[in-house]
């Protein structure tokens, strides 16, 4: 299960529109979008968007552009960050900018295979991290982690 994949699946259940960015503004009118994926290089406090080094190359809690767009989201709106510890910083950044939409997002690295959808539509899913993939074996000291199958979403709001 790809990434391609998880899209090809979105386009069947979601009037979809697809959009490449490699900066932090979205440039789009977010007021019909029920479902927002941001997918970028997560390192916590932000989500990296193209290979360039200035500001503009990544979505961090002074992208106040940004924020204003989330919050011009339908209610219920889900917004799924595609993106590596997101949910240990940037998913609250994007949450308070939402203001009530529900935001999915991971606490670990992960890859695609490990995204279980629950339900397409409304969108829900949860993020499950193998140990035995190479893809979390730390390079320093060799070990895997987590020791176990482990969930690692952050949910907001708590439901």
């Amino acid at each position: 299960h790809t990434f391609k994949d998880m899209l090809d699946d979105f386009r069947n259940r979601y009037n979809t529109s697809l959009m490449f960015k490699k900066s932090d503004s979205l440039e789009a009118d977010l007021s019909t979008v029920s479902l927002l994926i941001i997918a970028g290089h997560g390192s916590g406090d932000q989500i990296k968007m193209g290979s360039g080094t200035d500001e503009s190359q990544y979505i961090d809690n002074t992208d106040a552009e940004l924020c204003a767009q989330l919050g011009t989201l339908p209610q219920d709106a889900k917004i799924f960050l595609f993106s590596c510890l997101a949910g240990k910083g940037i998913a609250k950044y994007i949450a308070d900018c939402a203001k009530g939409r529900d935001i999915i997002a991971s606490t670990e690295p992960f890859s695609a295979d490990e995204i279980i959808t629950i339900d397409q539509y409304p969108f829900k899913a949860t993020i499950e991290v193998n140990p035995r993939s190479p893809y979390h074996i730390n390079p320093f000291t060799g070990k895997e982690k987590p020791a176990e199958n482990k969930t690692v979403v952050f949910n907001y709001p708590i439901n």
